[in-house]
């Protein structure tokens, strides 16, 4: 399948196993419906050709017991489908519409299928193939992103460590990846679709960019609410106002030519888990996914005034800070 496909499909396998420094992985995030159990599933392959490291690993992080797993599978084991987002690793199976898992080890074992259904991509254009806009079509970028979904529903049941979790129609999901070398020297990223309106998510990542020999802060962020979405990001002429952050804490101001965007967040507990550089698993990166997150969304009107849109709380989020003094 040629590369001007795969621009446009993000969410299928983007690289090669013959890459020198690479890295690509998927985060499916799994909360039943009683936010008893809150999961991550991360399948991800990591290539550095100088350290001889091919590494095909499904990273497990469970939120609530802040227990994270990595369960490693050889290289040759990774196959995935040129033409859709179908991926395999060892005996397991990840899709835009199912994961099966199959894992039995010593400390962890999860075996059982979940099904995904009402899926919430992003909007596509030419120019906006995906979450990074016409960024998508610059080369050398140290990392990438994609959205899959921003918010569906999950049926299906597991054995997580002889415990059988039942997923049920209330159950929600959340998938995004990242692909490249490595991620960034310093990043905020959150999420949450936990609202007390139901039919709402919300997403943002802010990063230090180095690209030719330069460095910018890029952001991207998203928010859905009951079919309707808004856009602050770098490429479409957003305006990031204002940014408070230590490992804890974050407060953001963000608009764009219509809205503005308040953000105030609040880590949970955190774990540790294994972030990319340059093809090797050797950074760390602390996750929270007990995080409260709340915004306020306005409206701009057309005496300078601002409308209120919604203002809700988002629980069971997902929130990393690393080395935010250098997002200034």
């Amino acid at each position: 399948m040629n590369s001007w496909y795969k621009l446009h499909h993000p969410e299928i396998f983007q690289g090669t196993l013959t890459e020198k420094n690479y890295f690509e992985g998927w985060y499916f995030k799994i909360v039943d419906n009683e936010s008893e159990n809150v999961l991550a599933f991360i399948p991800t392959i990591a290539i550095n050709k100088n350290s001889n490291i091919y590494m095909s690993f499904i990273q497990i992080f469970d939120g609530i017991n802040l227990d994270v797993f990595i369960v490693e599978y050889p290289i040759e084991t990774f196959k995935s489908s040129r033409s859709k987002f179908e991926i395999k690793i060892g005996p397991n199976y990840f899709s835009t519409n199912r994961i099966k898992l199959n894992i039995e080890r010593e400390d962890i074992k999860i075996f059982g299928t979940l099904n995904f259904k009402n899926l919430t991509p992003l909007p596509k254009s030419f120019l906006f193939p995906g979450a990074m806009g016409i960024f998508t079509y610059l080369p050398f970028m140290e990392t990438y992103h994609g959205i899959i979904s921003m918010n569906h529903k999950i049926n299906g049941k597991l054995i997580y460590q002889d415990t059988e979790l039942n997923f049920k129609e209330s159950s929600k999901g959340y998938i995004e990846k990242d692909w490249g070398k490595g991620f960034p020297k310093a990043w905020i990223w959150m999420q949450s679709n936990h609202f007390f309106e139901n039919q709402r998510s919300f997403m943002l990542s802010i990063a230090k960019i180095p690209y030719l020999g330069i460095n910018f802060i890029g952001f991207l962020c998203f928010v859905w609410d009951r079919e309707k979405f808004y856009k602050f990001t770098t490429y479409s002429r957003a305006n990031l106002k204002s940014l408070r952050a230590t490992k804890k804490r974050v407060g953001i101001i963000i608009e764009n030519s219509k809205n503005i965007l308040i953000i105030n967040a609040h880590a949970g507990d955190a774990a540790i888990l294994k972030a990319p550089t340059l093809g090797l698993m050797t950074s760390r990166d602390e996750e929270s996914m007990s995080a409260i997150i709340k915004l306020r969304l306005y409206r701009k009107t057309q005496d300078q005034a601002l409308k209120l849109i919604f203002d809700d709380t988002g629980f069971n989020s997902g929130l990393e800070v690393m080395n935010p003094q250098d997002l200034k």
